[in-house]
């Protein structure tokens, strides 16, 4: 293991023995000599992510720090495999290499007697197909109403209400104004008079943003789910319905491979995709112009057999770098967990919740789907997901397993800008996924210093509490609140700030005559490192206080977060309501 300076910036290193993976095993036995297969080629060295989210607090810092670790490692890293693919391209034997850097990987079409020998590298992970069958690999559930509609009415959307994104407008005066979300999905239809006037500029992309399905600039949208869920992202009601949480934030748009002409089955190009993730966090050619925020509404089932390790390298980077990931759960409501989430959906998040078991760090904000009734969608994928089997990370094994989706957001019959003009519905976590990042960006422009991890606490924290509580697997923590983001995201720059957290204990219903010590979290979201800090709680039923204790934390750090446990509360006796009040 590498390290790199006083900022502790470390390289995992794994075996090796590179890894060819069945599916390519089964490819290559199928294709003759000469036929070329597209391949992602993973090095062993990949950066300790998980170490820069926990010790890095600057963002700008992160940033910097991340993207050029990230670029470094693959330039140097990756020479001698460069030098050799170089070669046999010369030969005719290989083509279209493409080297990465959000994951220390090279992307390349080569024949299955230059796989095999290139898999004989000490520096090679793993090798593994660029191709999956992936029937429905965007997040759309079956459409339970009618769709288009070629004209506004003038209204905020339902969804938008239902948040009060429009209330954070309107009372706080935050649109998102300055934030660029990046969208990753089918492209976006950038000349949509909702979307137009605020996409990603910048003079080296002219058309906003890249289209790595044809590796080209120009993102149009050919099938209309990536122009939908950009209108969650940021429509802007021009037309007449303003569909977006964030109507004055900017669009980066990415188009990824989505699907192959019928009759052929869907597969996915996982490099594209991974390549969008790359552009956001840092375009090549403007590097600095980078999004904010990203909004992916796609992934893959478990039973395609994913590259999850790989995945959570890329997710977990890209929260290394600062920017907050937002990832639909999926549409598998129906099946069992621990494999019912999406990839990369089902990576842990930046920051990990006081009910989750323990385990690593990683990059990815769930997010599941709502109906207008707060209820959740039939078709929402739950958890838990486990990660116990995947090397090298081998956390949150099932039964627990972690917690997923994170929390809820609306995505069943949400109108939004349609491809070629208009509104058009669609259900989906797809649909539920732009909501929660549209409404980041809100928060964002409130406090632009912002990390991932701090996103994803305030998010949590900040919703109509469904379900189980603190944390359960169908909602997460339950449905998001735009306004209680805005009012629980700090302004920037130096300030005194401790705030409760989560309740831990007792829950929402506890058995009478049962010794019972209250639980709750506090954290210190200020820049100063606050002693004495007094934590109090009270319990009261029918008007009368029966309990009344206080904890002191002696020193409370700035970004800590703290839990503290009161003395035991003998619970009364019968069925009755308590009310507690927790504060400081």
């Amino acid at each position: 293991m590498k390290c790199w300076s006083v900022l502790l910036i470390a390289f995992l290193s794994f075996s090796s023995a590179a890894l060819l993976e069945p599916a390519l095993v089964e490819q290559m036995a199928r294709c003759d000599g000469d036929e070329k297969l597209p391949v992602i080629i993973a090095l062993n060295e990949q950066l300790d992510a998980e170490n820069i989210i926990r010790t890095i607090k600057n963002k700008q810092q992160r940033w910097e720090v991340t993207v050029s670790r990230l670029k470094q490692m693959a330039e140097t890293g990756q020479a001698g495999l460069l030098a050799e693919l170089r070669s046999f391209e010369a030969a005719g034997k290989v083509a279209e290499i493409v080297p990465m850097w959000i994951v220390n990987a090279v992307y390349c079409e080569a024949t299955p007697e230059v796989i095999q020998k290139i898999a004989e590298r000490p520096e090679i992970w793993l090798i593994q197909w660029d191709k999956i069958a992936s029937p429905n690999i965007l997040n759309v559930a079956p459409a339970t109403a009618a769709g288009d509609v070629t004209a506004g009415s003038f209204t905020v959307e339902w969804n938008v209400k239902k948040v009060k994104a429009d209330s954070v407008w309107y009372v706080y005066g935050y649109t998102g104004e300055g934030v660029v979300i990046g969208n990753i999905d089918t492209g976006c239809d950038y000349n949509h008079s909702d979307l137009a006037s605020h996409m990603w500029t910048d003079p080296n992309y002219p058309y906003h943003g890249w289209n790595f399905e044809q590796n080209n600039n120009n993102p149009m949208d050919q099938h209309g789910h990536g122009t939908h869920t950009c209108g969650t992202n940021a429509g802007d009601g021009t037309a007449g319905d303003t569909t977006g949480m964030a109507p004055k934030a900017k669009i980066m748009t990415c188009r990824t491979k989505t699907s192959l002409n019928p009759p052929l089955p869907d597969t996915i190009a996982e490099n594209t995709v991974m390549r969008s993730m790359e552009f956001c966090v840092a375009p090549p050619l403007s590097p600095h112009n980078h999004a904010h925020v990203l909004s992916m509404s796609l992934g893959w089932v478990p039973s395609w057999n994913p590259r999850r390790s790989l995945w959570r390298h890329c997710v977990t980077n890209v929260a290394a770098a600062g920017l907050a990931y937002f990832i639909a759960n999926g549409n598998e409501g129906a099946s069992n967990p621990p494999y019912n989430v999406r990839c990369p959906g089902d990576v842990p998040g930046p920051w990990k919740h006081p009910a989750e078991p323990p385990g690593g760090l990683g990059g990815a904000i769930s997010i599941g789907a709502t109906d207008a009734n707060d209820n959740i969608a039939s078709f929402s994928s739950w958890g838990p997901v486990s990660w116990d089997t995947v090397h090298p990370y081998l956390d949150y094994p099932y039964p627990p397993g972690l917690f997923k989706p994170d929390f809820s957001a609306p995505g069943v019959n949400v109108t939004s800008t349609r491809l070629g003009g208009g509104y058009t519905q669609m259900s989906g976590t797809s649909m539920a996924t732009p909501c929660a990042a549209g409404i980041a960006a809100l928060m964002l422009e409130r406090n632009p210093n912002l990390l991932p991890e701090e996103v994803s606490e305030i998010m949590q924290n900040s919703v109509l509490p469904l379900g189980t509580q603190p944390k359960n697997n169908t909602y997460g923590t339950g449905r998001i609140d735009a306004m209680l983001c805005i009012q629980n995201t700090p302004l920037p720059g130096a300030m005194h700030d401790v705030a409760m957290g989560t309740v831990l204990a007792p829950a929402d219903k506890i058995e009478p005559r049962t010794p019972l010590a209250p639980q709750v979290t506090v954290r210190n979201r200020g820049t100063f490192a606050e002693p004495n800090v007094v934590v109090y709680c009270k319990v009261e039923s029918l008007g009368t206080v029966i309990y009344n204790e206080n904890v002191t934390i002696p020193l409370l750090d700035s970004a800590a977060t703290d839990t503290v446990t009161f003395p035991n509360w003998n619970v009364g006796p019968g069925s009755q309501t308590y009310n507690l009040t927790f504060w400081h």
